[in-house]
């Protein structure tokens, strides 16, 4: 199961760290950038994008297509996909 942790110093310094437990032989991983202006497309294929932020993250590529991770933008923000052992259940109420 993927965990996440991220906390805030007394100095304003944001940290950030977490598990990536994906099988390494099923999810090929690898550091990648992609800058400012880069032109994507949605699968499907419907909508086209630019990016308005640099991504830095843990990608692959998969046929011309990033499957992003985790990953940082320009403006600070931060994405992560974690992944539960199980199907999950959401109740419609509390």
């Amino acid at each position: 199961m993927c965990t996440v942790i991220s906390f805030t110093t007394r100095q304003q310094h944001r940290f950030l760290g977490r598990t990536m437990d994906f099988p390494l032989r099923s999810t090929p991983w690898q550091q990648g950038y992609l800058p400012i202006d880069y032109h994507w497309q949605s699968l499907p294929k419907f909508n086209s994008f630019t990016n308005d932020y640099a991504i830095l993250g843990g990608m692959r590529e998969i046929n011309g297509h990033y499957l992003i991770g985790d990953g940082l933008n320009s403006a600070g923000l931060w994405v992560a996909e974690l992944y539960f052992p199980g199907p999950q259940l959401y109740y419609d109420h509390p």
